[in-house]
């Protein structure tokens, strides 16, 4: 694990503008996940609408790793589109693909459900659980991978994760 240069005596001057009650939440690359992995191990107040609290699990590497399991989220494109799924101006379309056989919403990609009404079912979860993260936070961590998007070719909106399964004559590299 990282050491919190604050927990630390290096002689520096406290200047965090996050303290260990500050609701804060992440979102974005890989580099996202671990940020949040270790804000919850420090025992910081990372926000999680949706899952289960850090309490329920024994081993760090496995707490959850955004507040209302998106997953990672790559590019811009789908970052805005989170954002805006959170504050309801942006409602996407139920779609799903099938990766066999689990079904998998292309605009997150922790999404994978067993059935379509299990899907059904989580997906208005997320969006609630999403939109009161974002209001709950005060500080909110975006970092940005460094990958290319794909959209769906007739309608522009980004997927989270690249198109490894379902037909990709309806997917578009951006």
């Amino acid at each position: 694990y990282y050491q919190d240069i604050y927990e630390m005596d290096l002689f520096s001057k406290d200047c965090r503008f996050i303290k260990k009650d500050t609701p804060v939440a992440s979102a974005g690359s890989g580099f996202a996940a671990n940020i949040s992995r270790q804000l919850q191990h420090w025992n910081y107040n990372y926000v999680i609408e949706l899952g289960l609290p850090k309490a329920d699990y024994e081993n760090p590497l496995d707490y959850e790793t955004d507040p209302a399991r998106c997953g990672n989220i790559y590019n811009v494109v789908s970052m805005r589109q989170m954002v805006e799924r959170a504050f309801g101006e942006w409602i996407p379309e139920k779609l799903l693909v099938s990766t066999r056989p689990k079904f998998m919403d292309p605009f997150r990609s922790t999404s994978d459900c067993n059935s379509i009404e299990s899907y059904l079912e989580t997906w208005t979860k997320h969006n609630e659980a999403l939109g009161r993260a974002l209001r709950k936070c005060e500080v909110f961590i975006l970092t940005l991978g460094m990958t290319e998007a794909w959209v769906f070719a007739d309608s522009g909106l980004a997927t989270s994760t690249s198109p490894i399964f379902g037909d990709a004559t309806l997917i578009r590299h951006k």
